[in-house]
């Protein structure tokens, strides 16, 4: 069923590329949908694999056009199939092939390649690292060629990294919907700062592992503490949640690497430099944030989530979709259905 269902999907909603100015390849999924008034961008979190909003992406699709793309082009010290890239500017974009079902779209379809040959990561020795500034101007760059404005939701790292975006190139925001994450608030409470320091610095040890320890036993370890923060196995289990925490899981069997995985570690680690934001560098999205936190979520702690919320103007703030820090995965419709009620009046303004 899993299978059926991603042969589907990948059919309707293919991934398409852009060669960036850079010569790096930005590859990604988008549907344009022609009736929408609001573009979504689904920003994952540490796993940094983008399929596993499969689900959530065709939900979405029904009322808006929607983005979402591995973190991979910022991991790429070279252009396609490992040669050095030309640089192609955002002005040539037109020029490409259009795709199908999204006319007039200027990118280009993916080849139907083996999980084994799509490209995951590049180089990771400190010289080629690109961080998170990188990363988001390559978005930007990404955005100026599809000519969007968007709705950022970011989960986990992802609402992390929706903050740095905001901070960053703030022009092609329409507004944030931030989902069991923290905040980047220089005026964060000595409780969360320490919360976070901590997480931060448990990347090091991570970090270790993955680069000596036998990658089976790293995915292992990996698939069994998702498992963990989506509560499976606790009261509140049932199969609907087993089945999508599979799905998950398929996802991270598949196409996790080593070299990709050690390039999200240090991404992740790589957030600490942008700590000291502050609410009024979100002033602009006054009435257009919405927080979904979990309550049962333990991955950040209170602190943390409160720093979040005192950091943001007005904010939206719903506790109530319950799965730990993973619940986006165990009740997709739910956490589409708060997005779609909290982005369609904004649609009329």
């Amino acid at each position: 069923m899993q299978a059926s269902f991603f042969k589907d999907f990948d059919s309707r909603f293919p991934c398409q590329s852009v060669n960036l100015t850079s010569g790096r390849t930005f590859r990604f999924r988008y549907h344009k949908n022609p009736s929408a008034k609001a573009t979504l961008m689904l920003l994952i979190g540490s796993i940094g694999l983008s399929d596993v909003w499969r689900r959530h992406f065709e939900i979405l699709a029904a009322d808006y056009s929607v983005l979402c793309f591995d973190y991979s082009v910022a991991s790429e010290w070279t252009g396609s199939a490992g040669q050095p890239g030309t640089a192609d500017s955002a002005g040539q974009a037109a020029d490409r092939t259009e795709t199908a079902g999204n006319p007039g779209s200027a990118v280009e379809p993916e080849a139907d390649l083996p999980k084994q040959a799509r490209p995951t990561a590049g180089k990771t020795d400190a010289k080629e690292f690109r961080g998170n500034k990188e990363l988001c101007g390559d978005i930007q760059e990404l955005l100026e060629i599809l000519d969007e404005r968007v709705w950022v939701i970011g989960q986990s790292y992802g609402g992390i990294l929706a903050q740095i975006f905001a901070c960053l190139h703030p022009e092609r925001i329409e507004g944030l919907i931030l989902s069991n994450t923290c905040s980047i608030n220089a005026e964060m409470s000595k409780a969360a700062y320490r919360h976070l320091k901590g997480m931060l610095r448990s990347q090091r040890f991570t970090l270790a592992a993955v680069r000596t320890l036998p990658f089976g036993l790293i995915r292992a370890g990996m698939i069994a503490g998702v498992k963990a923060m989506a509560r499976v196995g606790t009261a509140g289990r049932d199969s609907r949640k087993d089945f999508l925490m599979e799905e998950y899981c398929a996802v991270l069997e598949a196409e996790s690497t080593r070299d990709y995985e050690i390039f999200m570690c240090r991404l992740l680690a790589d957030c600490e430099q942008f700590y000291g934001a502050r609410k009024s560098d979100f002033a602009r999205w006054d009435g257009r944030v919405l927080l979904l936190l979990s309550e049962d979520d333990k991955t950040f702690n209170d602190a943390c989530k409160q720093s979040l919320i005192a950091c943001m103007p007005q904010p939206k703030l719903v506790t109530s979709l319950l799965g730990g820090h993973l619940a986006f995965v165990t009740s997709p419709e739910l956490y589409c259905e708060e997005i779609g009620k909290f982005v369609r009046p904004s649609e009329k303004e």
